[in-house]
């Protein structure tokens, strides 16, 4: 089975889970790659956009379970 590393964002940035600790953060995505080839592979396609775009839905998510 192929080991999966959980991305986490604040809404600016994308962090590995091997660099990082996600409190104040929301899970991203899952990624196959280990911290050194995030860095070269995924890391420059993830911008501020994306991150917002995930982190907003989100929040509207928990919104909506909430009421």
């Amino acid at each position: 089975m192929t080991r999966m590393y959980p991305i986490f964002t604040d809404g600016k940035k994308f962090y590995h889970i091997e660099e990082f600790s996600p409190r104040g953060c929301r899970f991203a995505y899952f990624s196959k790659l280990k911290l050194r080839e995030w860095n070269k592979k995924e890391k420059p396609d993830l911008d501020e956009e994306k991150a917002k775009i995930v982190f907003e839905r989100w929040e509207k998510n928990r919104k909506e379970l909430e009421e």
